[in-house]
């Protein structure tokens, strides 16, 4: 027997949120933290490999509707400690390597989950042939 699974969408493993302009191919990626599957936290506190996971899923998400990160236009970075912003710039700059979106990059007292101190959300264009 041969069985058939369907891969299942970056939404569906991540059970994240994105909405889609689909008449002028624009992406907006709400903001992203390090999660598991099952919602709990990965490497609390931890923003080097919390931004590394977040990028990779913001990927994946791009993926999923035929974009790349050379598509962002912007980029939005949350930070619970802004002394983490040089180990954050220097992925997000390893990340956009041959783009370079508007980048806004700022501390806030909480995020959504304790023991995230990293979220991002990105916005993505595709140019029309």
């Amino acid at each position: 027997f041969i069985f058939f699974f369907k891969q299942k969408t970056a939404y569906e493993v991540y059970q994240c949120d994105w909405s889609s302009d689909v008449c002028s191919s624009d992406l907006f990626v709400t903001g992203q933290i390090a999660q598991d599957i099952d919602g709990k936290v990965v490497a609390h506190n931890n923003a080097k490999i919390q931004t590394e996971l977040v990028f990779s899923r913001i990927a994946d998400i791009l993926q999923d509707s035929g974009m790349t990160m050379d598509n962002v236009v912007k980029v939005q970075i949350f930070l619970t400690n802004i002394n983490d912003s040089s180990t954050v710039s220097k992925i997000r700059d390893e990340v956009f390597k041959t783009s370079r979106p508007a980048s806004t990059l700022v501390e806030v007292s909480n995020l959504v989950k304790d023991g995230c101190c990293v979220e991002i959300d990105v916005t993505a264009v595709k140019l029309k042939n």
